[in-house]
């Protein structure tokens, strides 16, 4: 289940509180691209109307490690999402008109606005996690599942099985 948040329109405070409620809790962020946007952006809106963070978070960007292990011609979540056979990202058929439907337009259109992009940001949330768990064996990992999960440090770092786990290939 993806959860999200409402904008009603005008002033982004109370959208920016409620969802800091959960980025301050989480001990590890895992996105697309989020340490050099969404990471920022959330950081702005917080300081913008002097709200708490918390700077100990730990990001983990998809994105960065993927440039780090591997060659792609794009690493773009709608080229990598769809080169591993997954749903993908959702196509809303427009540029920057949603974006200026849900500022600028009629009631109506503020409102269809709204609607798609929480239905494309609901399918980003999806197709992230499943980028994450089908990339986690290619990528370095910044903590251990094994140890997160209840296990020992001799478990799986990336998958947390347990066993022996010596990171050599045999």
């Amino acid at each position: 289940k993806v959860n999200y948040l409402y904008w009603n329109d005008g002033c982004d405070k109370e959208l920016v509180e409620e969802f800091l409620k959960e980025f301050n809790k989480a001990y590890m962020l895992i996105g697309q691209n989020n340490i050099s946007f969404d990471n920022k952006m959330i950081r702005a809106r917080a300081l913008k109307h002097r709200l708490f963070v918390n700077k100990f978070t730990k990001s983990y960007d998809i994105m960065r490690q993927l440039k780090d292990a591997v060659r792609l011609p794009s690493y773009r979540m709608a080229y990598v999402s769809k080169f591993l056979g997954l749903k993908g990202k959702f196509n809303y058929g427009g540029g920057l008109e949603m974006w200026e439907d849900m500022q600028w337009g009629t009631e109506e259109e503020k409102a269809a606005a709204i609607k798609m992009m929480i239905k494309y940001n609901k399918q980003d949330v999806v197709t992230t996690e499943e980028m994450f768990v089908a990339l986690r064996p290619y990528l370095k990992g910044v903590s251990h599942l094994g140890v997160m999960t209840g296990g020992k440090k001799s478990d799986c770092p990336h998958c947390g099985s347990e066993g022996e786990y010596t990171g050599k290939v045999v």
